[in-house]
């Protein structure tokens, strides 16, 4: 009984190890080996996103070009949507609490040129009065579509 009981609580805690590992694994790089990207964009388009996104990229050593026989892979950028947020204390002298905070996020479609494969990033964009912070993260796979 003892042995049957020790045995259970090891499968529970090696599925429980396992599940564990698998959700906080980090997501793969889609833009991994890329040198060159071309950009597209569905529908608006905010131009100070774009302008950000590709200072990521250059960040990255990766080069927007304007044909695709030059790009290792597309960025389609989808899904744009612009939050603002009121100022907690508009009349503080502290900066961070006076200031409205615009937010942009966007669903960035990877697609490998030469494999076809098609990964999600999502693009967001905080702009604090006069801090801007810009971030592409890869999406797990599991949540990608």
């Amino acid at each position: 009984m003892r042995q049957s009981v020790r045995a259970i609580l090891a499968s529970v805690a090696v599925v429980g190890f396992a599940a564990a590992v698998f959700l906080i694994w980090p997501a793969s790089d889609p833009l991994a080996g890329v040198d060159a990207v071309i950009l597209r964009s569905t529908g608006t388009t905010i131009t100070v996103a774009e302008q950000e996104l590709r200072i990521l990229l250059s960040e990255r050593n990766i080069d927007v070009v304007p044909i695709a026989a030059q790009a290792d892979a597309t960025i389609e950028v989808t899904d744009v949507h612009l939050n603002r947020i009121e100022a907690l204390n508009p009349q503080s002298t502290n900066e961070a609490e006076a200031a409205d905070t615009t937010v942009v996020s966007a669903v960035c479609l990877v697609t490998h040129l030469r494999t076809g494969k098609v990964s999600r990033m999502d693009f967001t964009l905080r702009l604090d009065g006069e801090r801007v912070e810009a971030k592409l993260v890869p999406r797990r796979s599991w949540l990608s579509f």
